[in-house]
């Protein structure tokens, strides 16, 4: 009741027609609801007053659990619908509602049009407290989106009264969409097949052409059946095996536990939780012949045979219990559990998976569509920024997995490594430039432009700087002079350096850029290197 008021709510809130019509949905299930828990009670009185007037309660059968997941329904367009699809095609709203007996649950809303093949509700629906002779409707509702809300069974004068008072808006609110069941179908214990299937429709005449779809006739599903007895211990306890070794009798104290199908004998119950296998399993079926031998005279006790034949000899196994309530116990829960699979069939062959799907999450690495080059090349860009996960995904790819286990292609060496290896051949070119193409080189020089030099140290403060002489020797003191070195025609070594300073002492204060004194030029071929000399 307390949610039929808050979709209500929610519906008077809502103010597009997508809202109202989920708003809607809501409401119709809590109304199902309802209904489903009133017959529900009314049924549960009458079984009690049955009971009490035949006075023995007849067996019952375990309960379990029902699942379906991967409904889809598809859609049988015309080609003329289908391939010329535009914005004003139809457009009409639906969902799936499920039950069995008081237990109710529906999909979310899916809205469909003519480019749509097939409607598709995701997600596992799970019903607990099932009987073996359940039935699962399912009900297809539908609701156009065009259609206008009108005051249904509703007098034509008192919906002008109310048109004229609150207003055709607040109307719609009010009353919500008007769904309509398009199809409907029932499954049972014999649908349960654990995998996909297909099943009839049942679709209806009487609908609105605009809530009206073009079934095909059939629901695909994947139905499960898990009966209790399957999945949980129906009995457990220490059960003392009779054995006979080489003519002498022995027993032999095991923990035996009565699920799907079998008894499974272990040593002690930590093994259990240990995941050890079982000692002993014992196959209990509608073929098992479970026999009560008596009291043991030697001790004090029941014995229990169980005889499972074979296609040869019968296999037995007899079990010593300490009182006879035990006993008692163990042949109630064997008779159960043989009842159980007579009325659950095929499902307690084999425990059929129940996938419950998590909630969808996004992956782990987002690889996302850069808008720029800039972004795409800059990790700090304010447009882009790169996360660790981004990082590491980057360099996976890159590395082609090895990254992760410490293993890297060895990247080839940098091409100027081969001019200090001497792996390649190298040709050297000597360029010669005079002092008044300084200035002409640095300006044109790309490399020199994007390099910022650092100026040589100016001479001593006490000290002039180095200056040519200009007169010329006599011929007698240049003979006398023994550690002069012979003229060549080119100005000594520390003039030239001294004419490097000067140089970069008066360019000082006009630029900082000169002309470098090496430089590399690198290219697919043997690797040249450019040597400048300033004279």
């Amino acid at each position: 009741m307390r949610m039929r008021a808050g979709a209500y709510k929610l519906l008077v809130a809502s103010t597009k027609k997508e809202q109202v019509l989920d708003a809607s949905r809501s409401l119709l299930t809590c109304n199902a609801r309802i209904k489903a828990y009133m017959s529900e009670a009314q049924m549960r009185k009458k079984q009690q007053d049955i009971r009490r007037s035949s006075g023995s309660p007849d067996q019952i059968a375990c309960k379990g659990k029902v699942a379906i997941s991967g409904l889809r329904i598809p859609l049988f367009w015309k080609d003329t619908e289908h391939f010329n699809s535009k914005g004003s095609a139809q457009r009409v709203a639906v969902f799936c509602l499920m039950k069995i007996g008081s237990e109710i649950f529906d999909t979310e809303m899916v809205i469909a049009d003519p480019s749509m093949t097939d409607i598709c509700f995701e997600g596992v629906k799970i019903f607990s407290e099932v009987k073996p002779d359940f039935e699962l409707t399912c009900e297809l509702y539908s609701c156009g989106l065009e259609e206008e809300t009108t005051l249904v069974n509703t007098p034509k004068k008192l919906a002008r009264k109310l048109r004229s008072s609150f207003g055709r808006s607040s109307i719609e609110k009010c009353l919500g969409a008007r769904y309509s069941l398009l199809a409907y179908t029932t499954l049972g214990l014999e649908q349960a097949e654990g995998s996909f299937q297909s099943h009839s429709l049942i679709i209806l005449q009487n609908v609105e052409a605009s809530s009206w779809l073009p079934l095909y006739g059939n629901l695909c599903c994947k139905l499960v059946a898990q009966p209790d007895c399957m999945t949980q211990d129906m009995m457990s306890g220490y059960l003392s095996q009779q054995q006979s070794i080489e003519g002498l009798q022995r027993r032999c104290k095991l923990y035996c536990v009565l699920k799907a199908g079998q008894i499974s004998c272990y040593y002690s119950p930590e093994e259990i939780q240990a995941k050890v296998e079982p000692s002993l399993i014992i196959p209990i079926n509608k073929d098992t012949r479970i026999r009560v031998v008596g009291k043991d005279h030697q001790r004090t006790g029941t014995r229990l045979n169980l005889i499972n034949p074979g296609n040869g000899d019968s296999t037995s196994h007899v079990f010593i219990t300490e009182t006879p309530d035990i006993l008692q116990e163990w042949l109630d829960a064997l008779w159960q559990h043989i009842y159980d699979q007579s009325q659950w069939q095929h499902t307690c062959e084999k425990i059929m998976e129940i996938e419950v799907l998590s909630p969808r999450k996004p992956p782990l690495f987002l690889i996302k569509q850069a808008d720029s080059v800039y972004n795409d090349l800059s990790i700090g860009s304010p447009g882009k920024f790169e996360s660790l996960t981004d990082i590491i995904h980057n360099k996976i790819e890159e590395t082609d997995g090895r990254f992760l286990i410490g293993q890297e292609e060895d990247t080839e060496p940098p091409y100027w490594a081969a001019l200090f290896e001497g792996s390649r051949p190298m040709v050297v070119q000597k360029t010669v430039l005079s002092p008044g193409k300084e200035s002409n080189q640095s300006n044109t020089s790309p490399v020199t432009a994007s390099r910022i030099k650092r100026r040589a140290p100016p001479p001593p403060p006490d000290k002039l700087p180095f200056v040519q002489p200009t007169s010329v020797l006599p011929s007698q003191e240049k003979e006398n002079c023994r550690g002069a070195r012979p003229r060549t025609g080119r100005p000594s070594l520390d003039a030239k350096f001294s004419a490097i300073i000067q140089q970069l002492q008066k360019s000082h204060t006009s630029t900082r850029k000169n002309a470098p004194l090496g430089q590399i030029e690198l290219d697919d071929g043997p690797i040249h290197f450019n040597l400048r000399i300033l004279i």
